[in-house]
């Protein structure tokens, strides 16, 4: 049945952000292809042939993405996919999707995304096992050691920073138009709920090395959500 494998949109409060953010829970082992009309959203032709756990994933973050557009005072609510598989929103609206093991969020709001980009991403906690394989291409030296001034052990800092850096690069990806790395921007700074990032290297003629920006996060014993409103006028 359709409400085994997804439940309905939960609230989520991000603090400071004047949008909508939407959350759900699915069991990708009870998706079926006839839930895509069910919930009233096209299935892409690059997804047909797509195992179906991707097609799970794909259609919650849709799902609670045409919830929130639905908050909004538009009339399109379908969300198109792009290049590098991004979202492609409606016309004057900027919104970011993650899943990870069963879980699907969206953060959304009116907005300019030539001047402002939203990156919003969840984690499941890292295995310790892999921190040290694994750390190499997501932090350098200079950044472990600030996190460790972190009060949690060293899987879920990194959990923690990998989040904080996926976050950035949905919110930065509509303005470099391209993939960047990890490596590009550098944990600077570490306040309550919150990691500023600088960028290492020049992204765009207006995303030059040194530019920072605050991503704000939430942790639970398992679970790290992270989340980035950036403005091209930050510093």
């Amino acid at each position: 049945m359709l409400s085994d494998f997804i439940s309905t949109p939960d609230v989520v409060v991000l603090p400071g952000f004047d949008g909508h953010c939407v959350q759900c829970t699915f069991d990708a082992a009870l998706y079926e292809d006839l839930y895509f009309s069910r919930l009233g959203i096209v299935m892409p032709e690059a997804l047909h042939s797509a195992v179906y756990k991707r097609k799970a994933e794909f259609l919650a973050g849709r799902y609670v993405a045409k919830h929130g557009l639905s908050q909004l005072p538009i009339s399109q609510h379908e969300v198109a996919i792009g290049q590098h598989r991004a979202p492609v929103w409606p016309a004057g609206v900027i919104g970011s999707i993650s899943h990870h093991r069963g879980k699907a969020i969206c953060a959304i709001r009116l907005g300019d995304g030539t001047q402002e980009g939203v990156g919003i991403d969840i984690e499941q906690r890292i295995q310790d096992e892999q921190v040290e394989s694994i750390r190499p291409g997501i932090v350098n030296v200079a950044e472990w050691q600030r996190l460790t001034a972190l009060p949690w052990d060293p899987a879920m800092r990194l959990t923690l920073v990998f989040s904080a850096k996926e976050s950035l690069f949905k919110a930065l990806y509509g303005w470099v138009g391209r993939y960047f790395d990890f490596m590009d921007a550098e944990v600077v700074a570490l306040d309550s709920g919150c990691l500023t990032f600088q960028l290492l290297n020049d992204l765009t003629p207006r995303l030059r090395a040194g530019s920072q920006f605050r991503v704000s996060y939430q942790i639970t014993a398992s679970e790290v959500l992270t989340f980035l409103h950036a403005r091209h006028s930050q510093p």
